[in-house]
C-alpha cells in the first residue's frame, strides 16, 4: 500500500523561503508612510461630488459642473469669472488657516485686475465661511473698476462670509466690497463687510434694478466712500435690512456715511442699527442715511439711527417720502460745521415725513437750526410731533416750513 508523506522544506533554502513569507506578512500590516504635513495656508479645493482634491481653486472651478459643492481650505488664488452655479464652502481643519480667496490688483495694468469672484448673469452662487480679500475689481470700461471683492450680475448668497481689505486704488471705483448690476445679493449668517474703500459704495454698491437683502446680524463697518455711500450705495435698486444687522462706523465725503441712495427703495426693520457713520465733507449730507431724488424709506420695528454725523442731516437727509414707525428712534446724531442743520433729520423742500406714535426723534443736536428736524420750506411733516415724538433736541426740536 502506497504511503504519502508531507514534505517539510528544510535546510538553508527552506529557511529563506519562510523568512520571505514572514516579511511579506509583516509588510502587509505596516501603515503607509505619513504624507508631508500641509502648511496652514496651503490651498486645497475638493469637489464633493467627484471627491477630487486639487491645489488650484481656478482649476477646480473649471472642472466643476452646475450644482457642485467645492470646499476650500487655506489661501487660494481666485480672481476669476464664475459661469457655473456652485456652492463654495470654506473649511478649517485643526491647524489650518482661515479659508481665503484672493483677487488680483495690478495698478500698472488695470486690465489685469479682477474681483475676487465675478458672478455672471444667470449664475447662482452660495458662499459659506470664507474670506474674500485683495480684489482689484472687474473692468467697467475706461477707468471704471467694479466690485473688488465680489461682482454680481447673477445671484449671490453669502453666509458667514468676510469681505475685507478690498481697495482697487483707481479713480472711478464702485463697490469695493460688493458691486451688483441687475443682480440679487443676500448677506446673512453674521457676515462682515469691512475696511473696503471706493469712490461710490465703499462696502457695497448696487445699481440697475438690483436687490440687496442684509439680515441675521450681518455687519457693514469701517468702509469708505470717497463720494457717496460709505457703507452702502444704491442707485435704482431695492435694499431691505433686518434681523439685528449693523451699519456702523462708515464714512462718505458727500452723501450717506452709512447708506447713500438715489432713486431707490429702502426698508429698515427688526432692530437694525445705523450708528457712528460720518458724512462731514464740505457739503456732507446724511451721516446715517442720504435719501436723494425719488428714494423712499420705511423705518420700523425697533430700528435705531444713532451717533451719526453730517453737515446737513446728522442722522438722515431726505428728499422724498420717509416713514418712521414702531419704537424706532433717531437719537444722539449731530449736524456740525457752519452748515449744521437737521441734527436728527433734514428734509429738503420735496420731502415728506411721517413719525408714528411710538417712534422718537430725541437728543440730537445741530450747530445751526433744527436740532431734531429741519424742514425746508415746502417740506411736509405730520402735525403735532414737535415737542411730543420729537423732543429734547438742541438747540430746538424743529425748524418748521414757513
Amino acid at each position: 500500500m502506497a504511503r504519502t508523506r508531507n514534505h517539510l522544506v528544510s535546510g538553508r533554502g527552506g529557511r529563506a523561503v519562510i523568512a520571505m513569507a514572514v516579511a511579506a506578512a509583516v509588510v502587509g500590516v505596516l501603515p503607509a508612510a505619513p504624507a508631508a504635513a500641509l502648511s496652514p495656508t496651503a490651498c486645497r479645493v475638493t469637489n464633493l461630488r467627484t471627491g477630487v482634491e486639487r491645489a488650484s481653486f481656478v482649476t477646480s472651478v473649471g472642472a466643476a459642473k452646475d450644482g457642485d459643492t467645492l470646499t476650500v481650505r487655506g489661501r487660494c488664488q481666485a480672481g476669476i469669472e464664475l459661469t457655473t452655479s456652485l456652492t463654495i464652502r470654506g473649511i478649517k481643519p485643526p491647524g489650518a488657516g482661515t479659508p481665503t480667496l484672493l483677487g488680483i490688483v495690478d495698478i500698472d495694468t488695470p486690465s489685469n485686475s479682477h474681483s475676487v469672484l465675478e458672478i455672471l448673469d444667470g449664475v447662482t452662487v452660495r458662499l459659506e465661511s470664507l474670506t474674500l480679500t485683495g480684489g482689484g475689481g472687474r473692468s467697467g470700461g475706461g477707468d471704471d473698476r467694479l466690485g473688488g471683492g465680489l461682482f454680481v450680475s447673477g445671484r449671490a448668497t453669502l453666509v458667514s462670509v468676510r469681505i475685507v481689505g478690498n481697495s482697487p486704488g483707481y479713480t472711478d471705483t464702485y463697490g469695493a466690497g460688493i458691486y451688483a448690476f441687475a443682480g440679487d445679493v443676500t448677506v446673512g449668517g453674521r457676515s462682515f463687510i469691512g475696511s473696503n474703500a471706493a469712490q461710490y459704495g465703499g462696502g457695497i454698491n448696487i445699481e440697475g434694478d438690483s436687490t440687496l437683502f442684509i439680515t441675521d446680524r450681518t455687519t457693514i463697518a469701517e468702509n469708505e466712500g470717497n463720494t457717496i455711500g460709505g457703507g452702502i450705495r444704491s442707485l435704482d435698486s431695492l435694499i431691505v435690512i433686518s434681523g439685528d444687522a449693523r451699519i456702523r462706523d462708515n464714512e462718505a465725503a458727500f452723501g450717506g456715511g452709512g447708506i447713500g441712495a438715489e432713486a431707490s427703495v429702502i426698508r429698515l426693520r427688526d432692530r437694525v442699527k445705523v450708528t457712528g457713520n460720518d458724512a462731514t465733507g464740505p457739503t456732507g449730507q446724511g451721516g446715517g442715511l442720504w435719501l436723494d431724488g425719488t428714494t423712499s424709506a420705511v423705518i420700523r420695528d425697533g430700528v435705531e439711527i444713532s451717533g451719526d454725523t453730517g453737515n446737513i442731516g446728522g442722522g438722515i437727509a431726505a428728499a422724498n417720502r420717509i416713514s418712521i414707525y414702531g419704537t424706532s428712534t433717531i437719537t444722539g446724531n449731530a449736524a456740525v460745521g457752519s452748515m449744521g442743520t437737521g441734527g436728527g433729520i433734514y428734509l429738503s423742500a420735496t420731502a415728506s415725513l411721517n413719525v408714528g406714535p411710538h417712534a422718537t426723534v430725541t437728543a440730537n443736536s445741530a450747530t445751526g437750526d433744527g436740532g431734531g428736524i429741519y424742514a425746508a420750506n415746502g417740506a411736509i411733516l405730520n402735525a403735532g410731533i414737535c415737542g411730543a415724538e420729537v423732543s429734547l433736541n438742541t438747540p430746538n426740536d424743529c425748524r418748521l416750513p414757513l
